[in-house]
């Protein structure tokens, strides 16, 4: 009975070690063919087409914002559960709405068809792990929101962690959000 407990405890360990490492790299060698074939290196923003994804650098995404009077800039994770995460569709209206140029970027390709079967009619893109040199979503997302401005912007403003939801004026942000429509679902109404 001792050797079944220690066998049963070690294959838990063990798969779980196994579902933080997805969860933590790019995911990239587990997709299909088919969806591998959607992720394109960038060439230019005016050639990118809705459907496909895009994979993006923080100073090519500052040269594209620089052209713009007013962006949105939506770095999230496909599938997101939490309640600050809206469709896909929800944040181009509001985007469109507002007038500004959005941006959605994905943070890794775990779950990428929770993003791809939402078919939001504009460009998705991804932060291109192989321009960092890093596999690890946590550390090329770093120094990708360091190259748009987030480390300045959060010292400036003294705060850790504001949200996912960058506004920009050109290549400036000017403010960051939790929650895009407010925090009606937030934990007040528990």
């Amino acid at each position: 009975m001792k050797q079944f407990v220690l066998i049963l405890s070690l294959a838990i360990i063990t798969s779980s070690c196994i579902t933080i490492e997805f969860v933590n790299d790019n995911y990239y060698t587990y997709l299909s063919t088919k969806q591998q074939s959607k992720i394109k290196k960038l060439v230019d923003f005016d050639s990118t087409k809705a459907g496909n994804i895009y994979e993006i650098t923080g100073p090519q995404l500052l040269t594209e914002l620089d052209q713009n009077k007013k962006s949105l800039v939506y770095v999230f994770k496909s599938g997101c559960k939490s309640d600050a995460c809206y469709p896909l569709s929800q944040i181009r209206d509001y985007a469109d709405e507002n007038n500004l140029k959005l941006y959605l970027v994905m943070t890794s390709y775990h779950s990428l068809d929770n993003s791809l079967n939402q078919k939001v009619g504009v460009p998705l893109y991804s932060i291109n792990a192989e321009a960092y040199g890093e596999t690890k979503s946590r550390k090329y997302l770093k120094q990708f929101e360091k190259e748009i401005g987030c480390d300045q912007y959060l010292e400036l403003m003294n705060e850790k962690w504001m949200g996912s939801y960058y506004f920009f004026e050109k290549d400036q942000i000017t403010e960051m959000k939790k929650y895009l429509f407010g925090e009606e679902f937030g934990s007040e109404e528990l």
